[in-house]
């Protein structure tokens, strides 16, 4: 039977490693040339009017708040037949508005067969379903 085995040793380097920029003065490895600041009070948004959610954001809002991902609206249209915006993606919950056909929808997110975003007329938010939206004419 043969064995392969490892010795350790205990020998060390005659060169020094230069110390990386984090370790050296804090920076994250990442760092860019520009720093920011939190400065100031924090806004007060309204989420029926302004699309945000602890996860993604309207890219518009970029400035004003801080989310983990911004999203550029798409453009889509209520389809042939009217459509509620509701407050959350499930058919039973409220309806805030209705889209007619025609009425323009800002979709930020598509997932679970519902889109989420603003009505581009009265940028109130919420969820409709992805099935009664179309590309715009």
């Amino acid at each position: 039977m043969d064995r392969n085995s490892l010795k350790a040793l205990n020998a060390t380097s005659d060169t020094k490693r230069p110390q990386s920029r984090s370790a050296a003065n804090g920076d994250s490895s990442s760092r860019t040339d520009e720093r920011f600041q939190l400065t100031g009070e924090s806004l007060t948004l309204d989420p029926r009017i302004h699309a945000y959610r602890k996860d993604i954001a309207d890219i518009a809002l970029a400035g004003q708040i801080f989310a983990p991902h911004y999203a550029r609206p798409l453009l889509r249209t209520c389809g042939a037949e009217p459509s509620p915006v509701r407050t959350t993606p499930a058919t039973g919950s409220i309806s805030i508005a209705t889209l007619e056909p025609g009425d323009a929808f800002a979709v930020l997110e598509y997932a679970g067969g519902w889109a989420w975003g603003y009505v581009q007329a009265s940028h109130l938010v919420g969820y409709v379903e992805a099935s009664a939206l179309t590309d715009p004419a």
